[in-house]
């Protein structure tokens, strides 16, 4: 029940960190992304119109955060796996390194 509490603030917070990278210069572009030709035209044809002009401005910097939003999400499951297969192999390790004889039991009682 906690956890949806707990969202926003992780969104507020993901969302803080773009907008400094952002505003710092220190996004990087990925290259692995592109605007899609619906997106270009719609962001031209806003452009054009000197009313809607600032309305694609603002549409540009919020694609540019989601993008920035998401390079930053990458990089933390990037951790999180590398995290993994080190703790994985730190238990793996101490299983077949142990002092004592160990047995894998399954479901049904059966040794494996």
């Amino acid at each position: 029940m906690s956890e949806p509490a707990t969202q926003p603030d992780i969104n507020t917070t993901l969302r803080d960190m773009a907008e400094t990278r952002i505003r710092s210069g220190a996004a990087q572009a990925s290259g692995n992304h592109s605007l899609g030709i619906d997106a270009l035209n719609l962001l031209h044809r806003l452009s054009c119109n000197p009313d809607t002009a600032s309305d694609a401005l603002q549409l540009l910097h919020e694609l540019q955060v989601h993008q920035v939003e998401i390079d930053l999400q990458h990089e933390a499951i990037r951790e999180h796996e590398h995290q993994l297969i080190d703790e994985l192999a730190h238990y793996r390790d101490l299983f077949e390194n142990a002092p004592a004889g160990y047995l894998l039991v399954d479901l049904e009682g059966h040794i494996v």
